[in-house]
């Protein structure tokens, strides 16, 4: 999974996230933030087979929390990346 832009405001930022095991199709897509203990999209909108826009809550996030992919119920923590820094947002 990454996540661009890494960095945005406080008030709110549209994310675009790339990833597997998600398309068009798939409902109830969402990052988590385990240290917020919430999802931290507030609009999702899945774009194609592996990609969705998020557009983040009013919220602080640090930039050593490590988001996950959520499907449904289900939390995966970010793999396959080139990179642990493609998980990370603040």
């Amino acid at each position: 999974m990454s996540i661009s832009p890494s960095s945005g405001s406080i008030g709110g930022t549209l994310l675009t996230v790339t990833g597997v095991g998600f398309g068009i199709n798939t409902a109830d897509v969402n990052l988590y933030n385990p240290v917020l203990l919430k999802n931290i999209c507030s609009t999702v909108k899945v774009t194609g087979y592996g990609t969705f826009t998020c557009q983040t809550i009013s919220e602080q996030i640090q930039n050593t929390d490590s988001l996950k992919l959520v499907i449904g119920t289900n939390k995966f923590d970010c793999v396959n990346t080139a990179t642990p820094a493609n998980c990370y947002f603040s």
